[in-house]
């Protein structure tokens, strides 16, 4: 993502004739979006766990994988 502002940034810079300021200021609202949904985002995760990635076919799975507990042998 930041490799992308960086661009974008250079971009706006480059295309429009933008200052620094100015580009900046344009791709702002691109980068509080992801910030601003991090704390909702870590209330289901605290809740239920993380969920492994399957590779394709399968996708994501979507339900909890009880793993067996590790024996202290």
């Amino acid at each position: 993502m930041s490799g992308f502002l960086f661009l974008a940034v250079l971009g706006l810079q480059d295309a429009r004739g933008l200052d620094a300021w100015q580009a900046g200021c344009y791709v702002l609202p691109m980068a509080a979006v992801p910030i601003a949904n991090l704390p909702p985002a870590g209330d289901p995760t605290a809740a239920c766990g993380n969920f492994p990635n399957s590779y394709p076919p399968v996708g994501l799975t979507w339900h909890r994988v009880d793993r067996p507990a590790k024996s202290s042998g």
